[in-house]
């Protein structure tokens, strides 16, 4: 068994887990094993690292029948329009759905009330399901407590119906951020940053992954640099969301001394950096077209200037931020509704 469950991709300490795990494993033939590896490796569309996350997270995934227990499940999530990709990811970080709650009784009827309590249409609630599967382990009132509080706390965002499906459709996690999180992050936007009810409400739905990023660390340290740098405020935010959502450190930082150093040299790009500084585009830019369309300088130089920046910081702060990819794709600035 254990020989088994390695060649199928098991750590060997993860196949004495399983065995010890599964109470009824001495009486399974090395035939049903492999008949069950091989199940979860063709339904699920895991590879050999994807059965050992797998048996290292459910070790009992082993166990359980695969025309009982596992077929109707799946067969239930192909027709909600989970694919194999999906299905993949929803074992791996949420395998107690295969073979933890009823399905019947807990998890078709969560799936009923996310349909009643969310205005998506089917495509974007299978999304959700797909990348945020634990939604449906969640307790009952769990969800529906994070959506009231988007939604009719006055101490939220007071997103309308269609800004809340906006910002789920294209954040699912937004529904999994404990509420006294998220609260800290509204009360960011509304009290220092200083947006109105209708601006905060407009930012959090085009920007939804604001919720997502801690005050102190990201969000604050961000604001203090748009304000005190960039001659920026409330309506640069209101205008650019995704500007809080961009990587100090990465991105604003070195492309702002660049342009800055630009302009110091005879001949620069008279680019403004103050009252206010051009956030869109000069900082939504992909890589390639920042160095191209703004700078006007080899895309090679741009990166030169660009990871030198970040190893004297990471040299000044005694930080690590990791090798940083060149972008080809822009950020995604999205207009006003």
């Amino acid at each position: 068994h254990v020989a088994l469950l390695v060649a199928a991709g098991a750590t060997p300490a993860a196949a004495l887990r399983v065995c010890v795990a599964c109470h009824g494993f001495s009486s399974t033939t090395p035939a049903v094993l492999a008949a069950r590896l091989g199940y979860l490796t063709t339904e699920l569309s895991l590879d050999a690292a994807g059965i050992g996350r797998l048996l290292a997270r459910w070790p009992r995934a082993v166990d359980c029948d695969p025309k009982t227990a596992l077929a109707p499940r799946l067969a239930y999530f192909r027709r909600l329009g989970l694919g194999g990709e999906d299905l993949a990811r929803l074992a791996l970080r949420a395998p107690a759905l295969l073979g933890g709650p009823s399905l019947r009784t807990v998890i078709m009827p969560r799936v009923a009330a996310l349909r009643a309590l969310l205005p998506l249409p089917p495509p974007d609630l299978t999304r959700l399901i797909a990348r945020c599967p634990t939604v449906l382990l969640a307790s009952d009132g769990a969800v529906a407590e994070r959506v009231g509080f988007l939604t009719d706390d006055p101490a939220g965002p007071r997103l309308t119906p269609a800004q809340l499906a906006r910002a789920v459709a294209a954040h699912p996690p937004l529904l999994e951020y404990a509420v006294p999180a998220v609260a800290d992050r509204v009360s960011f936007l509304r009290d220092a940053v200083g947006l109105d009810a209708a601006s905060l409400a407009d930012v959090v739905a085009r920007a939804p992954t604001l919720l997502s990023l801690d005050v102190a660390r990201n969000l604050a340290p961000k604001w203090a640099f748009l304000t005190s740098r960039l001659g920026g405020g409330p309506k640069t935010v209101a205008r650019c969301p995704v500007v809080l959502t961009l990587s100090l450190g990465r991105r604003i930082a070195p492309r702002v001394a660049f342009l800055e150093a630009a302009r110091a040299q005879p001949g620069g790009r008279a680019v403004k950096l103050k009252d206010p500084f051009p956030v869109s585009p000069y900082l939504t830019w992909s890589d390639v077209m920042f160095a191209e369309r703004g700078v006007r300088v080899p895309l090679a130089e741009w990166v030169a200037f660009r990871d030198a920046h970040v190893a004297a910081a990471e040299e000044r702060d005694g930080g690590k931020m990791g090798a940083v990819p060149v972008e080809s794709a822009p950020v995604v600035a999205t207009a006003a509704a």
